[in-house]
């Protein structure tokens, strides 16, 4: 009995046979095990999946499609739903800024041309009734998209980062275009709003501070490029040049 309670303490759930994954723990684990996401697991038989192509920071064009890729270790791709899940298949599912586009059961797709400016790709494992799988499996890499005109991204805070209220900086990156305050073509500043108030502030520099709403729960940040004027609005670029990222305010 001393000998049995002595492992339970040392290994959490303890699988008899070593034959698979434990479940969980929080550093310390089995010999031969590493704990991984909560659960201890044989070092190089949890799924993986790894972006293998666009690679991160490669500049994409954007009047083309372009492919994704990707590459996937100890997990099968089943095209269809089977009645009863079978551990160690299913598909993945991929983003664009932290938003869903498609599950795919391929290594390969070809994705429509994304916007100018910078974005992100995500991939990850899900179960065939979408559920991540244990532990979670994903990856993801930045990319910029250029049409040959200015644009502007949002590098900070980076999309879905979990933020206190109050006032936090945002920083941007802006290509083919001058922060300061001439008027002239491809000469001006930016803006920005959180959730659908526009910031006072007009920055010319590459950032700035805007004040997040205390309410929990997510909140867009936008930024848009303008033109400088000296007698009335700002002109507008056209196509309009913008970069949004969403944050999440803790409870």
């Amino acid at each position: 009995m001393r000998n049995l309670l002595f492992l339970t303490l040392v290994g959490g759930c303890f699988n008899p046979d070593l034959s698979e994954s434990m479940f969980t723990c929080t550093a310390k684990c089995p010999s031969g095990f590493d704990c991984v996401a909560g659960e201890c697991v044989r070092p190089g038989t949890s799924p993986t999946i790894t972006i293998v192509e666009p690679d991160d920071g490669d500049e994409l064009d954007a009047a083309l499609d372009f492919t994704l890729a990707v590459e996937i270790v100890n997990f099968d791709l089943n095209p269809t739903i089977p009645d009863d899940l079978v551990e160690g298949q299913g598909h993945w599912h991929w983003f664009i800024d932290d938003v869903y586009q498609a599950g795919v059961s391929d290594t390969e797709i070809a994705a429509s041309p994304l916007e100018a400016g910078c974005h992100v790709l995500k991939v990850d494992l899900r179960q065939n009734n979408h559920e991540a799988v244990a532990p979670i499996a994903s990856n993801q890499v930045s990319v910029y998209s250029s049409d040959g005109g200015p644009t502007i991204c949002i590098v900070t805070p980076p999309a879905g980062e979990t933020v206190e209220p109050g006032e936090i900086a945002v920083a941007v990156d802006v290509r083919d275009f001058v922060l300061d305050e001439a008027v002239a073509a491809g000469n001006g500043h930016w803006h920005v709003w959180v959730d659908e108030d526009q910031a006072d502030d007009h920055f010319f520099t590459e950032s700035g501070t805007v004040t997040i709403p205390s309410e929990a729960g997510p909140h867009r940040i936008k930024a848009e490029l303008v033109g400088n004027s000296d007698t009335g609005p700002h002109p507008p670029i056209v196509p309009p040049r913008t970069a949004t990222v969403v944050v999440t305010v803790v409870e």
